[in-house]
């Protein structure tokens, strides 16, 4: 099998978190973060995102005191075998300061 192509302009984070989504302040959602970068991330939830809209999205992390908040695009998505639905996620625009609790590394306690 040939090597994906990698279409994403920063590396890409494997962190896992949490948030919701929202659609014009109608419909309203949760997803778990499968990894994120700097422009974009692959998220997973259990029904199929809204598609052709804009998603508001907060995400949450033990890192930060409040969700930081981005709006999105889904960029494709399709079902897991599983079961649920997984989606990448552009951001708009780019947002890289307020993404970097997600992305740094947790500091390690020394014994």
């Amino acid at each position: 099998m040939a090597d994906s192509i990698e279409r994403r302009c920063f590396e890409r984070i494997n962190r896992t978190f949490e948030g919701t989504y929202a659609v014009e302040d109608e419909e309203e959602g949760q997803f778990s973060c499968v990894n994120i970068s700097g422009e974009g991330a692959m998220v997973s939830a259990d029904r199929q995102l809204p598609e052709k809209k804009t998603l508001q999205l907060q995400l949450v992390s033990v890192q930060t005191r409040n969700p930081v908040t981005l709006t999105a695009q889904i960029v494709w998505q399709k079902q897991a075998h599983t079961g649920k639905w997984h989606a990448g996620l552009r951001f708009e625009p780019s947002r890289l300061l307020s993404l970097w609790p997600f992305i740094e590394k947790p500091a390690v306690e020394e014994e």
